[in-house]
């Protein structure tokens, strides 16, 4: 049986048994339309990891981030979870590897740009307070914004 044969079956899981909302499966089904685009509507029993290593590479080569793939493998996985758990397939889904996510490190200022940006503020006493204290204690700016 095709990929795709099962996409509406996985799509009433995700929503009444997983309990994911209806943006969630629809990003999952959009992932695995995209396999289908790539690979074609392949066979069930013809899917196995190597696809899917293939597929890693794939996205890999074309640009796509780190946390990108993991969610487009994410929702191979589950979709294969879907399958073996309804004794479609019997693929191992924990032989599925993500891969590791990029570490970016955060940016920060040197102490001369910090003199600057508290010298531009200077004429604000409560501006000029807001940036030495977000420096001082390297608050996001969501953080900083949710102070009361």
């Amino acid at each position: 049986m095709k990929m795709s044969l099962y996409f509406n079956d996985f799509n009433i899981f995700l929503i009444s048994e997983k309990g994911d909302n209806k943006e969630t499966s629809k990003y999952y089904l959009t992932d695995l339309n995209q396999f289908v685009k790539i690979y074609g509507d392949i066979d069930i029993e013809k899917l196995d990891i190597n696809y899917i290593d293939d597929y890693i590479a794939y996205l890999m080569d074309n640009g796509y981030k780190r946390t990108t793939i993991n969610r487009k493998i994410t929702s191979l996985r589950s979709f294969l979870f879907f399958l073996n758990r309804n004794g479609v397939i019997k693929t191992n889904i924990k032989e599925l590897d993500l891969p590791k996510k990029e570490i970016r490190l955060p940016v920060v200022l040197t102490d001369e740009e910090c003199s600057l940006l508290l010298d531009c503020c200077k004429d604000d006493e409560l501006v000029y307070l807001l940036v030495f204290f977000d420096l001082s204690t390297g608050l996001r700016v969501s953080e900083l914004l949710a102070l009361k």
